[in-house]
C-alpha cells in the first residue's frame, strides 16, 4: 500500500501543479491550501481533475471543510480511494 499512497501523493501533487499553476516545490506535506494560494475557483478545477482522475467525489460542505493541509487532502484521498476499492465486488 506504500506505493500505491506515494502514487496517490504524486498525482494529487501534479493535479495541484496543473490546474492553480503552484510550484510543485512549494507542494509539501505541511503546506497550507491558503499558503499555496489555492483559491475557490483552483480548487474547484482540483477537485473536477481528482473525480476524473481517481473516478471519486469530494464533498466540499462535509469531507473538505476540515482540510488544511496538502498532506490532509492526500489522506482523505487515500482513504476515499482505498474504499472505492473494497467497495467493488470482485470479479
Amino acid at each position: 500500500m506504500a506505493g500505491a499512497s506515494q502514487n496517490i501523493r504524486e498525482t494529487l501533487r501534479a493535479l495541484i501543479v496543473k490546474e492553480s499553476f503552484v510550484d510543485e516545490s512549494q507542494i509539501v506535506e505541511d503546506a497550507t491550501l491558503e499558503s499555496l494560494s489555492i483559491d475557490s475557483l483552483d480548487m474547484s478545477m482540483i477537485l473536477m481533475a481528482i473525480e476524473e482522475k481517481f473516478g471519486i467525489y469530494l464533498s466540499v460542505d462535509t469531507e473538505l471543510e476540515s482540510i488544511v493541509t496538502f498532506g490532509e487532502l492526500v489522506s482523505l484521498l487515500e482513504k476515499k480511494v482505498s474504499q472505492g476499492i473494497a467497495d467493488q465486488p470482485a470479479k
